[in-house]
């Protein structure tokens, strides 16, 4: 390499169920700048992506690369923060191809480069497949690990609003919020008001403001019944009940009639 002038990669996971295998995008950071200073290179720039997919998070490193080219090495914490396919892989390779630049995985000790030989093809291929394989496998173990989770009666995702997560993940009532989810319930139960109604009631009285949608979604999940629906199953949950099973099956009722569509109960992840 012409310089030692580095970009730093940091991507989250979009999927939250995989997050257990995702670092920070902070701490990624942080591991990176230590290689960095490490190896004598110069951090030219930093790109951390919230949530993006892979192809997308390349598309960002390409633009950034074509308009510096005294950057010629890519510095990422691990594989799996660059792709989590074999296609994706093809696309990192067609990235070193065009700039000629050269791709450091922290986590595995490999530098993927430009290669003149088939040997050094096959070696940096095997690579991929076996990183590609360890994804999946990672995967399959979360998803396990969930499912254990889930037929203990703990939700594996994140609260919905209402709730907050303490230690360990246990999932308690919102100080302030699940009275409103409390307030949500009772007063569509009643049968005299209706969604929009609520919500302006919901503004007038509590000074707090949600969309229709929002109160839809509150009100289509059985999460508050003290059930949780997770990766298609209906599971049991440990965490409080907002609201009794009796209520929550008259607001469906209710739900049902009024939108002439049938009941279908919704997990809101959303905190």
């Amino acid at each position: 390499m012409e310089n030692n002038y580095v970009l730093l990669y940091a991507r989250a996971a979009c999927d939250e169920s995989l997050s257990g295998s995702n670092k920070p995008i902070e701490e990624q950071f942080r591991e990176l700048r230590v290689y960095a200073a490490e190896h004598g290179f110069t951090v030219a720039e930093e790109i951390g992506l919230a949530c993006t997919t892979s192809q997308l998070g390349l598309e960002k490193i390409g633009s950034y690369l074509r308009s510096h080219p005294e950057v010629r090495i890519v510095v990422a914490l691990s594989a799996d923060r660059l792709f989590r396919t074999m296609v994706h892989y093809v696309s990192i390779e067609d990235l070193i191809e065009e700039f000629g630049i050269e791709i450091r995985l922290v986590k595995e000790g490999q530098i993927l480069r430009t290669v003149a030989n088939a040997q050094d093809r096959f070696a940096q291929g095997v690579f991929a497949m076996l990183a590609h394989n360890y994804i999946d496998n990672l995967r399959e173990e979360i998803i396990k690990g969930q499912r254990t989770k889930a037929e203990a009666g703990r939700y594996p995702g994140r609260a919905p609003f209402g709730y907050q997560q303490v230690v360990d993940g246990k999932i308690v009532e919102h100080p302030v919020h699940a009275d409103i989810v409390r307030q949500i319930y009772f007063r569509y139960a009643s049968g005299k008001t209706s969604l929009r109604g609520l919500q302006s009631e919901l503004e007038f009285w509590l000074g707090y403001r949600l969309s229709a949608s929002k109160i839809m979604q509150i009100l289509r999940n059985c999460f508050y019944a003290g059930k949780f629906l997770w990766r298609g199953e209906k599971y049991t949950g440990t965490h409080p009940r907002l609201i009794s099973p009796s209520t929550y099956k008259r607001v469906q009722k209710l739900l049902a009639r009024r939108t002439h569509c049938p009941r279908i109960d919704h997990v809101n992840s959303e905190s």
